[in-house]
Formats: structure tokens, sequence, C-alpha cells
């Protein structure tokens, strides 16, 4: 179990095998790079972004509590660190590489039946970036990284009630922007 795993890495990393951090990075690399991307669009940012999360970690790691898992509070620091930099930076605004999003939606044809999946998924993926980043983590935190209610509550710091009233909302709001003349 990943969760074994880590506390192991952890005692002995807390013990003075600073090399032993190495294991926690391996192991959560992808996901904090993830949630970083998933809120700040920007592949080199997010990678940024990563650096700082391990080294917050690393510097914070005696603080950690084993009532959650590790996991979690590692995804927290990363979400934190994450709305905190898109916050810096809310004067730049974010673009989808290579695609212009109102051609596409202009030159969609009526017949839905005819769109294609991939076509669909980019019109997806458009309506979650024109949400505000919270609501584009919470459900990339939901749907593509398959993180669970009380993972996200906890991630977040947000109550698992107001997850998932926030989720329905969310879901409301993407449902209303695929249904807008725009997208079609």
């Amino acid at each position: 179990m990943q969760h074994d795993k880590d506390i192991i890495w952890i005692e002995k990393c807390l013990a003075g095998d600073q090399q032993s951090f190495r294991q926690i990075v391996v192991n959560h690399k992808d996901m904090i790079y993830t949630i970083a991307f998933n809120i700040l669009k920007n592949a080199e940012e997010a990678e940024d972004v990563a650096q700082m999360v391990f080294i917050k970690a690393f510097q914070k790691l005696d603080t950690f509590k084993q009532t959650a898992l590790f996991s979690t509070w590692l995804y927290r620091i990363a979400y934190n660190m994450s709305i905190s930099e898109l916050r810096k930076q809310k004067q730049r605004k974010y673009e989808v590489e290579g695609l212009d999003f109102e051609k596409l939606a202009n030159n969609l044809p009526d017949d839905e039946s005819a769109i294609e999946k991939e076509e669909m998924s980019i019109l997806l993926q458009q309506a979650i970036e024109k949400l505000d980043p919270e609501d584009s983590a919470l459900i990339s935190l939901y749907y593509i990284q398959n993180q669970s209610v009380e993972q996200i509550a906890e991630i977040t710091g947000l109550g698992q009630s107001n997850v998932k009233t926030k989720m329905f909302r969310i879901r409301k709001k993407l449902h209303s922007q695929l249904l807008a003349p725009q997208y079609h």
C-alpha cells in the first residue's frame, strides 16, 4: 500500500536520511505536477510550483501528522501553492496552445451527431478552462485525478458537503456553457 511506503520513507527522512526524500518525490511527482498544471495551465509554471511543493514538504515534514494520508497532506500543499501562484499572476491570460476556440465553435456542424468525440472533448476542455481556477481544480481532482469527495475536502480545506455542493454547481455551469449558442 502506498501509504505504508510513504510512512517508511518519512520516518527515514526524519531520522536524518535526507536521501530517502527522493523516494517520496518519485512516488508523488506526477500527481503534484498534474494538480499544478490543472490550475496554472502552463507546463513551466507547473514544474516550478511542483519543485516549490517538494521543498516546502521537505522543510515541513516534521509537522505531518499521520491522521490522514501523506498524499492528501502533500496534495493540499500543491493545491494551495498553485492557487497562490495563480493569484500572483492574475493579470496573465491563459490560452490553449494551437486552438482558436471561436473559430472551432463557429465551424461546428449544426447536427450534433456529426460532432466527433475528439471535438466534444476539446469543447469540454475549453468549457473547463473557462471556469474559475478553483472550480477547474475541483473538477479535475474529481474526474481526472479520481480523488474522492473526502480526499478533495482534505486537499482543499473545504467541508465534504461544500465540495459536493460546489461540484453540483460546477457541473451545472459546464452544462450551461456547453448548451450555449457559442458551442453550436
